[in-house]
């Protein structure tokens, strides 16, 4: 859990996660990767900057979305000046996973 942030996490039949997380400026999402799941994250507001593996960066603003496959390092900072909302959609790359 990331302290400070707001958290609610729905599971979908074991195949799917919704994940909505508010962070707080400056706030992160530490350095991960997942096995099962390839991840879909939505910018709902804000700014956020999401650092791949190879010293890649996308910066996400209000609507724009980024896939990260699943075995993917990755951390996400929110940079703007406010809070910044975000939907994480997980998806199993198998069933069962």
């Amino acid at each position: 859990m990331i302290s400070g942030s707001k958290f609610s996490n729905v599971e979908i039949g074991g195949e799917s996660k919704i994940t909505e997380i508010e962070l707080q400026k400056g706030q992160a999402i530490a350095n991960h990767s997942h096995d099962c799941w390839v991840e879909h994250c939505y910018c709902l507001s804000g700014e956020l900057m999401v650092y791949l593996e190879g010293d890649f960066k996308v910066k996400l603003t209000n609507g724009e979305k980024l896939q990260i496959n699943s075995r993917s390092n990755h951390k996400i900072l929110n940079v703007s000046e406010g809070v910044s909302n975000l939907l994480i959609i997980q998806d199993a790359v198998r069933p069962g996973c």
